[in-house]
Protein backbone atom coordinates (compact mmCIF):
# COMPACT_ATOMS: atom_id res chain seq x y z
CA UNK A 1 0.00 0.00 0.00
CA UNK A 2 3.14 2.59 0.94
CA UNK A 3 4.47 1.93 -2.54
CA UNK A 4 1.09 2.36 -4.25
CA UNK A 5 0.46 5.19 -2.44
CA UNK A 6 4.10 6.58 -3.11
CA UNK A 7 3.54 6.11 -7.05
CA UNK A 8 0.10 7.94 -7.06
CA UNK A 9 1.78 10.59 -5.33
CA UNK A 10 4.51 10.98 -7.64
CA UNK A 11 1.75 10.66 -10.55
CA UNK A 12 0.53 13.76 -9.56
CA UNK A 13 3.39 15.45 -9.22
CA UNK A 14 4.83 14.50 -12.63
CA UNK A 15 1.37 15.67 -14.42
CA UNK A 16 0.92 18.12 -16.09
CA UNK A 17 -3.05 17.82 -16.44
CA UNK A 18 -2.69 18.40 -12.57
CA UNK A 19 -0.44 20.97 -12.71
CA UNK A 20 -2.71 23.13 -15.04
CA UNK A 21 -5.51 22.33 -13.05
CA UNK A 22 -4.17 23.90 -10.00
CA UNK A 23 -2.71 27.29 -12.51
CA UNK A 24 -6.78 27.44 -14.04
CA UNK A 25 -8.13 27.55 -10.35
CA UNK A 26 -6.16 30.11 -9.35
CA UNK A 27 -6.44 31.75 -12.53
CA UNK A 28 -10.05 31.43 -11.17
CA UNK A 29 -9.64 32.78 -7.81
CA UNK A 30 -7.39 35.72 -9.10
CA UNK A 31 -10.30 36.59 -11.70
CA UNK A 32 -13.12 36.30 -9.27
CA UNK A 33 -11.34 38.66 -6.98
CA UNK A 34 -10.42 40.70 -9.72
CA UNK A 35 -14.13 41.56 -10.26
CA UNK A 36 -15.04 41.89 -6.87
CA UNK A 37 -12.24 44.85 -6.92
CA UNK A 38 -13.71 45.90 -9.40
CA UNK A 39 -17.35 46.40 -8.36
CA UNK A 40 -16.25 47.50 -4.97
CA UNK A 41 -14.70 50.37 -6.70
CA UNK A 42 -16.98 51.54 -9.25
CA UNK A 43 -20.35 50.92 -7.85
CA UNK A 44 -22.66 52.84 -5.32
CA UNK A 45 -22.99 50.49 -2.60
CA UNK A 46 -21.40 51.14 0.87
CA UNK A 47 -19.05 48.63 2.80
CA UNK A 48 -22.04 47.37 4.60
CA UNK A 49 -24.32 46.76 1.74
CA UNK A 50 -21.35 44.77 0.02
CA UNK A 51 -20.86 42.48 2.89
CA UNK A 52 -24.66 41.81 2.70
CA UNK A 53 -24.38 40.61 -1.08
CA UNK A 54 -20.79 39.41 -0.73
CA UNK A 55 -20.48 37.97 2.86
CA UNK A 56 -17.14 36.47 3.28
CA UNK A 57 -18.61 33.51 5.62
CA UNK A 58 -20.98 32.33 2.84
CA UNK A 59 -18.95 32.74 0.18
CA UNK A 60 -16.29 30.46 1.80
CA UNK A 61 -18.62 27.92 2.04
CA UNK A 62 -19.72 28.09 -1.08
CA UNK A 63 -16.43 27.57 -2.58
CA UNK A 64 -16.15 24.64 -0.76
CA UNK A 65 -19.61 22.81 -3.12
CA UNK A 66 -18.02 20.53 -5.26
CA UNK A 67 -19.92 22.61 -8.09
CA UNK A 68 -17.93 25.57 -7.70
CA UNK A 69 -14.92 27.01 -9.68
CA UNK A 70 -12.40 24.67 -7.67
CA UNK A 71 -14.49 22.33 -7.27
CA UNK A 72 -15.29 21.55 -10.88
CA UNK A 73 -11.50 21.36 -11.68
CA UNK A 74 -10.69 19.32 -9.20
CA UNK A 75 -13.33 16.40 -10.47
CA UNK A 76 -12.07 16.85 -13.96
CA UNK A 77 -8.51 16.49 -13.14
CA UNK A 78 -9.08 13.58 -10.74
CA UNK A 79 -11.31 11.71 -13.44
CA UNK A 80 -8.46 12.55 -16.03
CA UNK A 81 -5.65 11.16 -14.21
CA UNK A 82 -7.81 8.51 -12.89
CA UNK A 83 -8.59 7.57 -16.50
CA UNK A 84 -4.47 7.28 -17.66
CA UNK A 85 -4.14 4.67 -14.98
CA UNK A 86 -6.62 2.60 -17.58
CA UNK A 87 -5.20 3.79 -21.01
CA UNK A 88 -1.77 3.60 -20.17
CA UNK A 89 -2.10 0.11 -18.88
CA UNK A 90 -0.51 1.61 -15.36
CA UNK A 91 -3.28 -0.20 -13.59
CA UNK A 92 -3.00 -3.45 -15.25
CA UNK A 93 0.80 -3.26 -14.18
CA UNK A 94 0.22 -2.50 -10.63
CA UNK A 95 -2.40 -5.86 -10.86
CA UNK A 96 0.51 -8.01 -12.51
CA UNK A 97 3.00 -7.10 -9.74
CA UNK A 98 1.02 -8.47 -7.16
CA UNK A 99 -1.14 -5.42 -5.53
CA UNK A 100 -4.68 -6.18 -4.67
CA UNK A 101 -7.47 -4.56 -6.52
CA UNK A 102 -8.71 -3.19 -2.62
CA UNK A 103 -5.34 -1.43 -2.15
CA UNK A 104 -5.02 -0.15 -5.66
CA UNK A 105 -8.46 1.49 -5.12
CA UNK A 106 -7.70 2.80 -1.88
CA UNK A 107 -3.99 4.44 -3.04
CA UNK A 108 -6.31 6.19 -5.89
CA UNK A 109 -8.97 7.36 -3.89
CA UNK A 110 -6.48 8.64 -1.32
CA UNK A 111 -4.50 10.23 -3.48
CA UNK A 112 -7.43 11.62 -5.11
CA UNK A 113 -8.69 12.82 -2.19
CA UNK A 114 -5.50 14.62 -1.37
CA UNK A 115 -5.16 16.72 -4.52
CA UNK A 116 -8.85 17.86 -4.28
CA UNK A 117 -9.08 18.95 -0.92
CA UNK A 118 -5.95 20.85 -1.39
CA UNK A 119 -7.36 22.71 -4.60
CA UNK A 120 -10.82 23.22 -3.12
CA UNK A 121 -9.67 24.39 0.66
CA UNK A 122 -6.91 26.77 -0.86
CA UNK A 123 -9.47 28.42 -3.26
CA UNK A 124 -11.85 28.97 -0.05
CA UNK A 125 -9.28 29.74 2.34
CA UNK A 126 -7.46 32.94 -0.30
CA UNK A 127 -11.25 33.55 -0.95
CA UNK A 128 -12.36 33.80 2.11
CA UNK A 129 -8.41 36.07 2.61
CA UNK A 130 -8.92 38.41 0.42
CA UNK A 131 -12.91 38.86 0.62
CA UNK A 132 -12.63 40.00 4.17
CA UNK A 133 -9.59 42.42 3.45
CA UNK A 134 -11.81 43.85 0.57
CA UNK A 135 -15.19 44.07 2.28
CA UNK A 136 -15.12 43.23 5.99
CA UNK A 137 -15.82 39.75 7.89
CA UNK A 138 -18.79 40.97 8.12
CA UNK A 139 -19.11 40.53 12.28
CA UNK A 140 -16.60 40.01 15.14
CA UNK A 141 -14.51 37.03 14.75
CA UNK A 142 -14.60 35.78 17.80
CA UNK A 143 -13.88 32.50 19.45
CA UNK A 144 -17.04 31.40 18.86
CA UNK A 145 -17.54 32.76 15.25
CA UNK A 146 -14.02 30.54 14.77
CA UNK A 147 -15.47 27.20 16.41
CA UNK A 148 -18.70 28.05 14.09
CA UNK A 149 -16.83 28.60 11.20
CA UNK A 150 -14.79 25.17 11.44
CA UNK A 151 -17.76 23.26 12.49
CA UNK A 152 -19.43 24.12 8.77
CA UNK A 153 -15.71 23.37 7.40
CA UNK A 154 -15.74 20.07 8.95
CA UNK A 155 -19.24 19.24 7.70
CA UNK A 156 -18.72 20.73 4.08
CA UNK A 157 -15.28 18.38 3.94
CA UNK A 158 -18.14 15.70 4.09
CA UNK A 159 -19.11 16.20 0.66
CA UNK A 160 -16.21 17.13 -0.94
CA UNK A 161 -15.11 13.66 0.19
CA UNK A 162 -18.34 12.35 -1.33
CA UNK A 163 -18.09 14.01 -5.06
CA UNK A 164 -14.42 13.07 -5.41
CA UNK A 165 -15.00 9.87 -4.33
CA UNK A 166 -18.41 9.45 -6.59
CA UNK A 167 -15.49 10.68 -9.41
CA UNK A 168 -12.98 7.77 -8.20
CA UNK A 169 -15.91 5.45 -8.38
CA UNK A 170 -17.45 6.31 -11.79
CA UNK A 171 -13.65 6.43 -13.21
CA UNK A 172 -12.90 2.94 -11.86
CA UNK A 173 -16.49 1.61 -13.91
CA UNK A 174 -16.09 2.96 -16.93
CA UNK A 175 -12.55 3.56 -17.13
CA UNK A 176 -12.67 6.73 -20.19
CA UNK A 177 -12.29 10.08 -19.50
CA UNK A 178 -15.29 11.14 -21.71
CA UNK A 179 -17.93 8.42 -20.07
CA UNK A 180 -16.60 9.47 -16.50
CA UNK A 181 -17.19 13.33 -16.69
CA UNK A 182 -20.35 11.96 -18.62
CA UNK A 183 -21.61 10.22 -15.85
CA UNK A 184 -20.08 12.84 -13.03
CA UNK A 185 -21.97 15.51 -14.92
CA UNK A 186 -25.01 13.59 -14.95
CA UNK A 187 -24.73 12.80 -11.07
CA UNK A 188 -24.26 16.26 -10.58
CA UNK A 189 -26.99 17.98 -11.97
CA UNK A 190 -29.55 15.44 -11.49
CA UNK A 191 -28.71 15.73 -7.61
CA UNK A 192 -29.38 19.42 -8.31
CA UNK A 193 -32.55 19.73 -10.58
CA UNK A 194 -34.37 16.71 -8.05
CA UNK A 195 -33.03 18.66 -4.71
CA UNK A 196 -34.56 21.89 -6.29
CA UNK A 197 -37.89 20.29 -7.60
CA UNK A 198 -38.43 18.95 -3.84
CA UNK A 199 -37.75 21.74 -2.33
CA UNK A 200 -40.31 23.57 -4.52
CA UNK A 201 -42.88 20.97 -2.89
CA UNK A 202 -43.60 23.00 0.33
CA UNK A 203 -44.60 25.99 -1.54
CA UNK A 204 -47.34 24.30 -3.60
CA UNK A 205 -48.87 22.25 -1.20
CA UNK A 206 -50.06 23.71 1.74
CA UNK A 207 -49.51 22.08 5.44
CA UNK A 208 -45.99 20.29 4.58
CA UNK A 209 -44.37 19.07 7.82
CA UNK A 210 -41.42 20.04 9.62
CA UNK A 211 -39.66 16.88 9.30
CA UNK A 212 -40.21 16.61 5.24
CA UNK A 213 -37.87 20.41 5.18
CA UNK A 214 -35.08 19.02 7.37
CA UNK A 215 -34.79 15.83 5.25
CA UNK A 216 -33.88 17.57 2.34
CA UNK A 217 -30.95 17.81 3.95
CA UNK A 218 -30.11 14.48 2.73
CA UNK A 219 -29.32 15.96 -0.69
CA UNK A 220 -25.88 17.46 -0.76
CA UNK A 221 -27.08 20.71 -2.64
CA UNK A 222 -29.05 21.40 -0.24
CA UNK A 223 -26.99 20.77 2.68
CA UNK A 224 -24.53 22.83 1.36
CA UNK A 225 -27.00 25.66 1.36
CA UNK A 226 -28.17 25.49 4.57
CA UNK A 227 -24.26 25.04 6.00
CA UNK A 228 -23.32 28.34 4.08
CA UNK A 229 -26.00 30.56 5.47
CA UNK A 230 -25.84 28.83 8.91
CA UNK A 231 -29.33 27.78 8.55
CA UNK A 232 -28.55 25.07 11.36
CA UNK A 233 -29.94 23.06 14.04
CA UNK A 234 -29.60 19.88 16.21
CA UNK A 235 -31.83 18.22 13.90
CA UNK A 236 -30.02 19.38 10.39
CA UNK A 237 -26.88 19.05 11.40
CA UNK A 238 -27.38 15.40 13.10
CA UNK A 239 -29.19 14.41 9.14
CA UNK A 240 -26.19 16.60 7.71
CA UNK A 241 -23.37 15.01 9.37
CA UNK A 242 -25.34 11.12 9.50
CA UNK A 243 -26.64 10.88 5.73
CA UNK A 244 -23.20 12.46 4.32
CA UNK A 245 -21.07 9.90 6.23
CA UNK A 246 -23.66 7.35 5.06
CA UNK A 247 -23.66 7.90 1.52
CA UNK A 248 -19.61 8.57 1.46
CA UNK A 249 -19.44 4.63 2.52
CA UNK A 250 -22.28 3.60 0.60
CA UNK A 251 -20.22 5.08 -2.24
CA UNK A 252 -16.89 3.61 -1.47
CA UNK A 253 -17.98 0.01 -0.87
CA UNK A 254 -19.95 -0.15 -4.20
CA UNK A 255 -17.05 1.53 -5.94
CA UNK A 256 -14.59 -1.48 -4.39
CA UNK A 257 -16.60 -3.59 -5.20
CA UNK A 258 -17.51 -3.00 -8.94
CA UNK A 259 -13.68 -2.51 -9.18
CA UNK A 260 -13.00 -6.12 -7.38
CA UNK A 261 -15.51 -7.50 -10.23
CA UNK A 262 -14.41 -5.64 -13.32
CA UNK A 263 -12.62 -6.75 -16.32
CA UNK A 264 -8.88 -5.41 -16.96
CA UNK A 265 -7.86 -5.29 -20.07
Amino acid sequence: MKRLLSIDLYRYKKDKTALIGTIIAAGMLVMSIFMLFLMKSFSSFDDETFQMLFEPRSTYIQNLRMSSNAGAVALIIVTIVNARDFTQNTLRLKILNGHSRIKIYLSALLTNLLYGIVVVFAYALLSLVFETALFGYGARFTVDEFFSLAGSTLMALIYILLFISIATAVTMRFKTIGASIGVILAISIGEGILASLLAMFPSVVENVPKWFNNALNIFPSIAMLSIATANLNTVITTIIIVSGLLLLGLVNFLGINSFKNSDIK
